[in-house]
């Protein structure tokens, strides 16, 4: 999508929330319009509670630094709240890069935007940008990754993306500033980010509001103290994704209570070795941490998982897709039928790697006679993987079970589900 401006409005559908105008592509309104509700609706990084505890923000001459900016929902919000900042944004996919740009022309006439398509790395000058789910990564949103990182689950977006330190675009576009509030939802960049930022940007930055994505929640604590040691870091527990905030260590107290986050489980820098106590039974911060959840699911003890997620109430506020998943697999796996149906539903909406989903929920549909339901899911696991002889099979099973569809009982397949399992454990690698 590299048009004029006029072009680019026949393919975007404009929509309103609050008093914001966004412009959302018309062939992925329902997910662009979900991330601009959670930006400025929910106000996820907490922008209206941050301006009204800051009211001297408004007037103040500093850099915003949106690094993974999608179509430009957090830019809207905060230049319209910040009179006089400039705002420096990056944005890898070519087609929201764009868009971004697009919902940016009123701000961006008076010299105060700068969008690069681009990535922000110091590890490596050229990116790939892709989706799907690998074991080393915690989203199934579109991210940059390493060549070397990508398998054949993930669907790859075009050709390498070239990366950008902050440093050297800052210097570039002449957005160097006083003092920086820099917003991160860069999917697991964060941690390269985090461990190469210069002392002279960190030492500038007077906010740090992101997303964080690992095994281990303490992690992001330790990161972010490191690089911004003159701030106070706080985060919610969480086991593979969520929000961290770093402000003035004169409000720590102010914002640990403050910026509940929805989820009442807000903890600060000074807690961390009292709360490794707690969740690993030893002091110190074990970055190696594997959740318990997680542990159990790769021993294949299904009912163990939903124990564990049931009684910590870990779905009340999950956003993260791989839980959803393991437990929709564990229900499955136990025979809890529409409750894992349910729950693939939740764990596609939420990004896993839709061909799994597909696969297993597919799957699933045809041991309870649902073929129409069941096809659908299998043909598009077929679309996704053409070569996966799982979906072969199914499909093949479909067809077979076809003419017999309405008088059909549903029969688990009990042997099908062990094998599944076995070979997601495996790495994908067929016996």
């Amino acid at each position: 999508m590299d048009k004029s401006g006029s072009s680019i409005k026949d393919e975007l559908a404009e929509i309103f929330i609050d008093d914001y105008s966004i412009s959302v592509r018309k062939d992925k309104i329902d997910g662009d319009s979900s991330i601009a509700r959670e930006i400025v609706a929910q106000d996820s990084y907490q922008v209206k509670k941050i301006i009204e505890r800051y009211p001297e923000l408004i007037n103040k001459q500093l850099t915003v630094i949106d690094i993974g900016g999608h179509i430009g929902c957090f830019g809207i919000l905060i230049m319209k709240a910040l009179k006089n900042a400039k705002l420096l944004a990056f944005e890898p996919l070519p087609e929201a890069a764009e868009i971004y740009r697009y919902n940016m022309r009123e701000h961006d006439s008076s010299g105060r935007v700068f969008v690069y398509n681009k990535a922000v790395s110091y590890s490596h000058k050229f990116l790939t940008l892709c989706n799907g789910f690998d074991p080393k990564f915690y989203t199934g949103n579109v991210f940059a990754a390493p060549s070397e990182k990508i398998n054949k689950n993930h669907h790859v977006y075009g050709p390498p993306i070239e990366t950008i330190t902050l440093e050297k675009a800052l210097f570039e576009s002449g957005f160097e500033a006083p003092c920086y509030l820099i917003k991160m939802d860069c999917e697991e960049g964060e941690w390269d980010i985090l461990s190469h930022l210069s002392t002279a940007v960190a030492s500038k930055a007077m906010m740090v509001l992101g997303e964080w994505h690992d095994h281990d929640w303490r992690r992001i604590i330790a990161e972010s103290n490191k690089c911004f040691p003159h701030l106070y870091t706080s985060t919610h527990i969480g086991w593979g994704c969520g929000n961290f905030f770093a402000f003035p260590k004169d409000q720590n107290d102010y914002f640990a209570d403050y910026l509940s986050l929805n989820s009442g489980n807000i903890f600060a820098a000074s807690k961390v070795e009292e709360l490794s106590a707690l969740t690993t039974g030893e002091k110190g911060v074990d970055l190696n941490h594997i959740p318990p959840w997680k542990k159990a699911f790769e021993e294949a003890k299904y009912r163990n998982v939903i124990d564990i997620v049931d009684k910590n109430n870990l779905i009340r506020n999950a956003r993260y897709a791989e839980l959803l998943y393991c437990y929709a697999f564990s229900l499955h796996a136990t025979g809890e039928t529409q409750k894992a149906i349910e729950y693939y539903e939740l764990s596609l909406k939420s990004g896993f790697a839709e061909f799994w989903v597909r696969y297993n929920r597919g799957s699933l549909l045809l041991d309870l006679g649902r073929l129409e339901e069941a096809r659908v899911d299998l043909m598009r696991a077929h679309e996704l993987d053409p070569s996966h002889k799982g979906v072969q099979q199914q499909l093949a099973a479909a067809e077979e079970k076809s003419p017999k569809a309405k008088s059909a009982e549903a029969k688990p397949q009990r042997n099908m589900l062990k094998k599944w399992a076995e070979y997601w454990r495996g790495g994908g690698k067929d016996g």
